[in-house]
């Protein structure tokens, strides 16, 4: 049991930096586009 406890923490901690590393490239990305649609204005 203390296996599998530690397991599941170990995958919530990977799938919470998932979320923050897909925050970080969506924001990116919408900047990036938002920046070439006033340059191309």
């Amino acid at each position: 049991m203390p296996h599998i406890d530690t397991l599941s923490k170990r995958e919530s901690r990977r799938d919470s930096l998932l979320d923050k590393v897909s925050i970080a490239i969506i924001s990116t990305l919408l900047i990036a586009h938002n920046v070439k649609w006033v340059i191309s204005e």
